[in-house]
């Protein structure tokens, strides 16, 4: 009895991380859809993205840089 409930709560804990590990990947891939969608937006804005350059520039953040970062949020 004991073993089986070893064996229950391991099965448990293992579903527990598999959930944590989904919930987590989703919540990456719809936070990189929505930095998706506001990049395009700035890119077919004319002139909204030189407007929104000079303030970022002094914090050494580029458009390079921003669009370079997204490969590191997950």
């Amino acid at each position: 009895m004991q073993a089986q409930d070893r064996q229950l709560a391991g099965q448990l804990l293992r579903l527990r991380a598999q959930l944590h590990r989904l919930k987590v990947d989703q919540a990456c891939h719809l936070h990189q859809e929505l930095l998706d969608e506001a990049e395009l937006e700035l890119e077919l804005e004319p002139g909204a993205s030189l407007a929104l350059a000079p303030p970022l520039r002094h914090l050494g953040l580029t458009r390079m840089n921003i669009s370079a970062r997204r490969f590191t949020l997950c």
